[in-house]
């Protein structure tokens, strides 16, 4: 039963993975189509980048310090989403300025903890150095360019967003890799 749990877990990490992907090479490509798209589905892929972390992490090991602060980090990746997802009733609350540095705000805190995971033992063990690095980084990066970029600079944000998006994913995949090869070595 564990191992099934662990391989659902890693399979969740690589539709996590995949999804990121496809959508930061949409952005690549069509960064003036994709900005107005991008506001709304990239709201969408937080909030299910947020889910999917959370469904892996009751998966797999004990409520430890490590599976809090994943769940510190997918709540924080839900919230941003969905006041991504709200914008339009939260602009004339809020205004767009603001809105993009809270967003920016909580992208570096989750790049934060992500990276704050490696002080934890089992964690440097599971996920690896690098991998769970560039991902932290990737999300802290997301969130300086979107604090630090104007909003007159969209399409260039939306460019930057995509590669970052891009590299997170792809240390999400070696992640996956990583773990199926080891559960492969295990048998």
């Amino acid at each position: 039963m564990p191992s099934q749990s662990a391989g659902l877990a890693t399979t969740l990490t690589a539709l996590r993975g995949v999804v990121l992907i496809i959508a930061g090479l949409f952005a690549l490509a069509y960064p003036l189509q994709a900005l107005r798209l991008l506001v709304f589905v990239g709201g969408g892929i937080l909030v299910l980048d947020g889910i999917l972390n959370m469904a892996a992490l009751r998966l797999t090991g004990p409520r430890d310090l490590s599976f809090w602060i994943g769940i510190a980090r997918s709540v924080l990746a839900i919230l941003a989403g969905l006041m991504v997802l709200c914008s339009p009733w939260l602009i004339p609350m809020l205004s767009v300025g603001t809105l993009r540095i809270l967003v920016g705000i909580q992208a570096i805190i989750l790049g934060m903890l992500e990276v704050c995971t490696l002080l934890l033992p089992r964690a440097k063990a599971r996920d690896g150095l690098w991998s769970t690095l560039i991902s932290g980084g990737a999300y802290a990066l997301f969130g300086l360019a979107l604090i630090a970029l104007p909003v007159d600079n969209a399409v260039i944000l939306v460019q930057v967003i995509a590669v970052l998006m891009v590299v997170f994913a792809l240390s999400l995949l070696v992640g996956v890799w990583r773990q199926r090869a080891a559960v492969n070595a295990m048998d």
